[in-house]
């Protein structure tokens, strides 16, 4: 009787096994880097981060805790989207734990509304990362952080001349100015133009002085033309980070 009694406890204690499998504790190396309560704000010595901010925020910081990685190289980047790198930073931790304090500046006129990310290696690692999003809150028509030059950065489809330059300078009082030059074999076209823009929903409109308006996507840091001059072709043009 006790040997059937102890097969039936055995086969519980198996088929409970089966049903529960043990979890094992996973133990982090020693020299492992734990990064905690990694946020980023737009108040400095904030405690919660942030998800949502205005373009006309001044200063943004970044804070977290780092521990277990004393005499270790802590990098940080920021990136705009996905392959726009705006700053880096590198910090050598001295104690454990420490305090991790980074700041990053707007750049003139306003920080471009978009989604933002901010990666944390520690010694060329990836340990953690966290986003947040810009927006424009003010829904202005000529915005402070459109302002600035744009220069002729590439073309998604093949363009029957070659661009020198080309380039769109939007001004703060709402005017605007363009210069280009084109080539094909010997021949070059050079010109300029000028007139007045603003901006309303992802669009910048520019009106020109010769009584037709040109309409530019915007993606970010960059406008976008669809078309304007090449059917199936869209050009873009890229301002610099800061000014």
């Amino acid at each position: 009787m006790k040997s059937y009694q102890l097969i039936a406890i055995l086969l519980v204690f198996l088929l409970s096994s089966c049903s529960n499998p043990i979890k094992l504790k996973y133990e982090l190396p020693e020299d492992a880097a734990i990064i905690g309560n990694l946020i980023v704000t737009n108040i400095e010595n904030g405690t919660a981060s942030v998800s949502s901010m205005d373009t006309d925020t001044n200063t943004m910081y970044v804070y977290a805790t780092i521990n277990n990685a004393k005499d270790s190289v802590i990098d940080v980047e920021w990136y705009y989207g996905i392959d726009v790198l705006i700053q880096e930073d590198s910090v050598t931790i001295t104690d454990s734990p420490q305090t991790l304090r980074i700041t990053a500046t707007s750049p003139s006129g306003g920080w471009f509304p978009g989604d933002y990310s901010v990666d944390v290696y520690k010694d060329d690692l990836f340990i953690d990362s966290i986003e947040y999003t810009v927006v424009d809150e003010e829904l202005r028509t000529n915005p402070s952080w459109l302002v600035g030059s744009y220069a002729y950065e590439y073309s998604d489809g093949t363009l029957p001349t070659n661009i020198a330059y080309q380039n769109y300078d939007l001004n703060a009082d709402g005017t605007w100015t363009s210069e280009y030059q084109w080539y094909s074999g010997n021949s070059t076209s050079t010109g300029d133009d000028d007139g007045t823009w603003d901006y309303y929903d992802g669009v910048v409109t520019f009106y020109t002085e010769r009584g037709y308006t040109i309409e530019f996507d915007v993606i970010g840091h960059r406008l976008a033309l669809e078309e304007a001059y090449w059917n199936g072709v869209t050009q873009y043009f890229s301002r610099p980070w800061t000014d």
